[in-house]
């Protein structure tokens, strides 16, 4: 059945109407006692008029209700308002602060409330809602923003809390602020929590170090795996941790699906690199399957200078006679011909067992990567490696986030730091959301929002 749009304009004042009648205060006719303000609401090409009884805002439902006199009108404000005194509790207000527009104020906060949950900052949206500006909810928002802000200077929030993990995932993405391109690095633990958002303007070792060795210090059982992107400084990264780890990069390049796992193992003077290549679906697919295996050492320079203790020089003529054989059997000058990239490559087999559920290296392959496989196994069951925690993490903030319009540094790290305390800790809302202060004006440009439900008006 279509409805006419004159049929639904009818029936929206009626519902408005309805709505303001049924407000725990009363309203009248007429101003008879001067207790009254009249309210006028725009819905579609249509005007209300109706006058809305002044009530105390302290008087509940079910009370006694509290008596009222004018106190004259307050040159100190804007406007002159007319100002009142509650007899009963002493309370003094003035119209806009009435129980009526207190309880509107309220219905505005449970509107953003909810609309901000799991950290929905998206001010289109929110304008769409409240049937405001966006200048208007930008200033909400970022009202709510500088107080989740500033409500961690004495809490633990998600860059200082420990996590119950040994998995960090890393990535980065680009945004652009005054023309300039900044990079948003974000670190996620295995059990999905966030330990990490930081905005810098380059994507160095040095900076990429101390973030990610900052987010392992927090893990309550040691750093075992690191999941990131084929960007290369990572590879410089995990080298410099210095800790027994698994690195597992995913190559968003062709050709694609491939991941690499990098297995470090230090001892005392050296460290053992082995590198195993292959595809990302093997944690999702049962029975054998092959990669390219390949060992490297290099040395810590832990070991002291000079002869080992014991040992003895080579006598004269051993020294003379290689020096002899070096003189007669002299190399070709030039630059050495180039080693082939597959050299020191083997082939190795290992079986995913459905029945175990985990992975065996066979024959003589490499049980060191098998060891490895079962660790990468336990954060990726039935799961792509390529389709893991922080592109996630970066689907939903492009979503929830508006990125347009033009933002300062500081206004965006304060943006995203309270997104992710938001998505972290959702409680925080309603501590906040109490302080926040609405204007009498942004409650009267909403009143037919907040009057008919959200309903929509054409």
């Amino acid at each position: 059945m279509i409805i006419s749009s004159k049929f639904w304009n009818i029936y929206i004042v009626l519902y408005v109407t309805f709505h303001i009648m049924s407000r725990s205060c009363e309203i009248d006719t007429l101003p008879v006692d001067g207790l009254c303000i009249p309210l006028n609401i725009s819905i579609g090409t249509k005007i209300i008029t109706d006058y809305v009884k002044i009530c105390c805002p302290n008087e509940k439902d079910g009370e006694e209700v509290h008596i009222l006199t004018k106190n004259g009108q307050d040159t100190s404000v804007k406007g002159s308002p007319q100002q009142f005194v509650c007899t009963t509790c002493g309370r003094c207000f003035y119209p806009h602060t009435s129980r009526f527009f207190k309880e509107l104020k309220t219905d505005i906060k449970t509107i953003i409330s909810q609309s901000l949950k799991r950290g929905r900052l998206n001010v289109k949206s929110l304008s769409r809602r409240l049937q405001l500006k966006r200048s208007t909810t930008s200033r909400l928002l970022l009202q709510v923003i500088k107080l989740v802000s500033n409500s961690i200077k004495h809490k633990k929030y998600f860059k200082t809390k420990r996590r119950r993990s040994n998995c960090l995932f890393i990535d980065e993405t680009f945004l652009k602020i005054g023309r300039k391109t900044w990079y948003l690095i974000v670190v996620v633990s295995g059990n999905n929590k966030i330990m990490a958002v930081e905005l810098v303007k380059k994507r160095t070792k040095a900076i990429i170090f101390e973030i990610v060795k900052n987010c392992a210090d927090r893990l309550l059982y040691g750093l075992q795996l690191l999941i990131s992107d084929g960007f290369q400084v990572y590879v410089g990264v995990a080298r410099k941790l210095g800790k027994n780890l698994t690195h597992v990069r995913h190559i968003h390049k062709p050709p694609y699906r491939r991941i690499i796992v990098e297995i470090y193992s230090y001892d005392e003077f050296d460290v053992s690199k082995t590198i195993f290549k292959t595809t990302n679906e093997i944690t999702t697919t049962f029975g054998w399957f092959i990669g390219h295996v390949k060992t490297t050492k290099e040395s810590l320079g832990n070991r002291k200078r000079g002869r080992k203790k014991g040992s003895k020089n080579r006598s004269k003529h051993i020294i003379a006679a290689e020096k002899k054989e070096k003189a007669e059997n002299r190399k070709p000058r030039g630059r050495p011909p180039a080693k082939s990239a597959k050299k020191g490559w083997k082939v190795h087999v290992f079986n995913h067992d459905r029945k175990k559920g985990w992975i065996t290296a066979l024959g003589g392959s490499s049980t060191v990567v098998g060891t490895a496989m079962k660790i990468i196994l336990k954060q990726f069951r039935n799961m792509h490696i390529t389709s893991n925690l922080i592109e996630k993490e970066f689907s939903a903030l492009k979503k929830l986030i508006d990125f347009r319009g033009r933002r300062s540094m500081e206004i965006w790290n304060e943006l995203l730091i309270s997104y992710f305390i938001i998505r972290d800790e959702p409680k925080i809302l309603d501590q906040v959301l109490d302080q926040v202060n609405i204007s009498f004006q942004t409650v009267s440009k909403s009143i037919s929002c907040l009057l008919t439900g959200g309903v929509a008006v054409m």
